[in-house]
């Protein structure tokens, strides 16, 4: 049995990989934020002989210890799940529900796709530049980033024919765009990070220790075994990367997303379903 969180009832990534459980005979549970805050109840039972985990759902009891695995979609709750509390006690509802799953999630002894961040239940978020110093550890080489306190003070009169991507940091989610003069002009006095980008830039994703190719062009074995490595450090067995070449032919890794993209979904259609159903009922965890 599998279990897996949507951000909303529909999610295509949770619809092809309840497709390849189907195929492969195992049950697919989808529960969607509303869903584990009215319709789940949940229990934490940690003594001598260590953590037990059991929810029920309509009625239906689940063990921790049935569950081949959890593949987690989603980061948390929004306040507005809680409509009929005060502001401020939606606020709490919504911390509260978060540590309540971290714990338990932690607690399952099946795999997890990805393990929580206290902050997140999707897995750790981890700044560029942490990624890239955690990169050069497995041989990995990555564009170089810019932090700047204002786009104002990035002057450059080639700033159209550099390569590489901006995002203005006072805005989340951050919006990663092409490096542009009208951008840079837009953004006026705004916190910004630059990050330089490759050639010929291609995407992979990384399930468990499979590495799928999205396009016709994917990387070396050596590479492939490298992001393997990273994905265990920055401990995300799922999740996509893009790709691109330097000037002197070095494989450069641009970014590290914890989810695949629908472009990514778009194209390996049936084969990422089928990658995460194994990932989790091969019963190891990284």
């Amino acid at each position: 049995m599998l279990l897996v969180f949507e951000p909303d009832l529909g999610s295509p990534l949770a619809d092809a990989i309840a497709r390849a459980g189907e195929r492969r005979g195992v049950e697919v549970l989808r529960w969607s934020p509303t869903a584990m805050v009215e319709s789940v109840s949940l229990a934490l039972t940690i003594d001598e002989g260590g953590a037990a985990v059991s929810f029920s759902v309509d009625g239906r009891p689940i063990r921790g210890d049935d569950l081949d695995g959890v593949v987690t979609l989603i980061d948390g709750f929004t306040p507005d799940l809680w409509p009929k509390y005060r502001p401020r006690d939606r606020e709490y509802a919504a911390t509260e529900a978060l540590a309540s799953w971290v714990a338990l999630l932690t607690a399952l002894p099946c795999p997890l796709l990805n393990p929580p961040a206290p902050d997140a239940l999707g897995g750790a978020i981890y700044p560029p530049v942490e990624v890239s110093m955690l990169a050069a550890k497995v041989g990995l080489s990555t564009p170089s980033i810019l932090y700047l306190d204002s786009a104002a003070s990035f002057r450059d009169e080639r700033a159209d024919e550099l390569r590489g991507s901006a995002a203005a940091l006072g805005h989340l989610p951050l919006a990663e765009l092409p490096l542009a003069q009208a951008w840079l002009d837009e953004a006026r006095s705004e916190p910004i990070r630059i990050r330089g980008v490759g050639e010929a830039r291609i995407r992979a994703v990384v399930v468990g220790d499979r590495v799928l190719e999205v396009g016709d062009v994917g990387p070396p074995e050596e590479i492939k075994r490298a992001l393997i490595d990273l994905h265990r450090r920055i401990r995300r067995p799922l999740g996509e990367v893009w790709l691109g070449r330097g000037e002197d032919g070095r494989w450069l890794l641009e970014d590290a997303m914890r989810w695949p993209s629908a472009a990514a979904l778009d194209y390996l259609g049936e084969r990422l379903g089928d990658a995460i159903i194994a990932a989790c009922t091969e019963g190891r965890r990284w």
